[in-house]
């Protein structure tokens, strides 16, 4: 009879590997459309990677570049909803996580400009979806002067 542990770890290694795949095939399949413009990756051997202040795993990122939006998918494994606070800057998305063991922050340039006010973000299994609209234009304004 199979552990109720065992089945609960499958579960969360099959939702890993989807996360895995959907970014191996956004890096094998390149789109006029689309464009993976970074991914962070855990360094060392488990799975290690670089960690913040408190001890807390780098989270694993992905950003695609697409035609009107760009989107940012996070793994943060182990943390509730409750616990990230997100800001988005045009230049910027900020992400911060707090809870009684750890604090992260980190700040992710942008690689075009966004307009938060037309973003969403989506949390499920572990995964952080950040969808941020690309601005209608990059343009340069004019100043007026007084």
């Amino acid at each position: 009879m199979p552990d109720v542990d065992q089945c609960d770890d499958s579960e969360e290694v099959n939702n890993f590997n989807r996360f895995v795949s959907k970014i191996i095939s956004g890096l094998t399949k390149p789109s006029a459309e689309s464009e993976v413009c970074s991914v962070s990756a855990r360094a060392g051997s488990g799975g290690a990677g670089p960690v913040s202040g408190d001890g807390m795993d780098e989270p694993l990122v992905e950003m695609v570049k697409e035609l009107d939006l760009v989107r940012v998918i996070i793994e943060l494994k182990g943390v509730g909803r409750e616990e990230i606070r997100l800001f988005a800057r045009p230049e910027e998305l900020s992400v911060m996580l707090s809870n009684n063991v750890h604090s992260y922050s980190h700040k992710i340039p942008m690689p075009c400009l966004v307009d938060a006010a037309r973003s969403h973000a989506t949390f499920k299994n572990g995964v952080l979806e950040v969808v941020l609209a690309r601005a209608r234009t990059e343009r340069a304004e004019r100043i007026a002067i007084l």
